[in-house]
């Protein structure tokens, strides 16, 4: 095969020809990884709650946190060894920094809900690969240059009748999904080959920032059959590709390449003497064209996702080395004070004194809500609308963006 061995995220990333070409096919020498949080923080939870669940089989009470005597509802503290598990990770994956406390909770809530059926026969971070034999396919190891398919599962236990196995992945997604994902019957399909006796598999997600696991995903023979014949179909179709455009999906948000990507080369162009990027006004234009909108919004998901990271950047620049101008535009964080009406309501019947004490009947303008608000401003008296508005808290907020000049 041309691109094996395949996993499922590479199957999940032929998605885009473009990212796929450039990562398997023809790799770019000069292409520098960007570091996300979402893949760092991701790959730090996952280096962690490894080191964890390794000491866990050798003892399930091992102490990686201690809680204070004194009461039982303070924070749990991270032993020294922990600690240094969690800058091992950090280190290996800079980016999740961002997101040290993320981490240490992320442990503690592992701590806290560690399986009890971990022992010294659970599989931690399993590295299984499968090559064909005949017919069929075998286990071999996770570098054979022969392997078809791979996969690292996180967690694997054994029923005690040794015919059936629980497969456990990692998550640290904000979204809370189902186990039956292309991904999970991978994985399943993967135990099956490498354990040829298994009847059925079970797969369950951990959601690490929860500390919650999804619903159990029961996959049987039938099942695994199916799944076999959807990861060699989509093998066929990647081995036999030509066409490596670019085709934007949920995958952008992690793309490094999502900034030079070509789905952008007909919407824009640059300004080589002025450094500015100008819309083609004829490329824009899709009433009537139906692919050309499939198009277009194929090419705001891009823009959107370049959008984002690029924003979070600009904004941690300006913060930390000043504002940035640009013809017409300046970009800067500014503080802005303005009433507080969520403390108001607070002091909800000291304003209706005032209203009354001036001879303001407080119905016209206070709701049962924070509705009075906006009536307050309508106060026919100057004075007493002066002295509302000072007795009123005050809160201050700063917002970054790019303002006129």
């Amino acid at each position: 095969m041309k691109y094996a061995p395949y996993s499922s995220s590479r199957l999940d990333s032929a998605t885009c020809g473009y990212l796929f070409y450039h990562t398997y096919v023809e790799p770019r020498v000069d292409r520098k990884k960007i570091r996300s949080l979402p893949q760092d923080r991701g790959s730090a939870v996952h280096e962690i709650l490894e080191y964890m669940a390794k000491a866990y089989k050798k003892d399930i009470n091992h102490p990686f946190f201690t809680v204070p005597a004194e009461s039982r509802y303070t924070k749990p503290k991270p032993t020294e060894e922990m600690q240094k598990a969690i800058q091992d990770a950090v280190n290996l994956y800079p980016a999740s920094y961002q997101q040290i406390d993320v981490l240490e909770s992320c442990a503690a809530t592992f701590a806290r809900r560690r399986l009890d059926i971990i022992d010294e026969e659970t599989g931690v971070e399993l590295m299984l690969a499968v090559k064909r034999e005949g017919d069929t396919f075998v286990q071999c190891d996770f570098d054979d240059k022969e392997a078809i398919m791979r996969g690292k599962i996180d967690l694997l236990f054994f029923s005690d009748d040794a015919k059936g196995a629980t497969i456990v992945d990692h998550k640290t997604q904000m979204n809370i999904e189902e186990a039956d994902t292309f991904q999970m019957g991978v994985y399943a399909w993967l135990t099956s080959k490498c354990h040829p006796w298994l009847e059925e598999i079970e797969s369950s997600l951990y959601f690490a920032q929860f500390g919650v696991h999804s619903e159990p995903v029961v996959w049987d023979k039938d099942d695994l059959a199916r799944m076999e014949g959807e990861i060699l179909s989509r093998i066929d179709i990647v081995e036999s590709r030509t066409n490596w455009d670019p085709c934007p999906n949920h995958n952008c948000q992690y793309c490094d390449l999502v900034a030079e990507c070509p789905a952008l080369t007909n919407l824009v162009e640059v300004d080589k003497e002025k450094g500015l990027v100008m819309i083609k006004d004829d490329n824009v234009a899709i009433l009537g064209d139906t692919n050309k909108a499939v198009y277009i919004a194929q090419m705001i998901k891009v823009l959107e996702t370049y959008v984002n990271a690029a924003r979070k950047t600009l904004r941690d620049h300006v913060k930390e080395f000043g504002p940035i101008s640009i013809p017409g535009t300046l970009y800067e964080h500014r503080a802005k004070t303005e009433l507080d009406w969520k403390k108001a309501n607070k002091i909800r019947w000291d304003l209706k004194k005032m209203l009354v004490d001036s001879g303001v009947d407080p119905v016209e303008y206070m709701g049962f809500s924070a509705t009075f608000s906006k009536g307050l401003a309508l106060i026919d008296n100057d004075k007493l609308r002066k002295e509302l508005f000072e007795k009123i808290p005050k809160k201050t907020s700063t917002t970054f963006k790019g303002y006129k000049m």
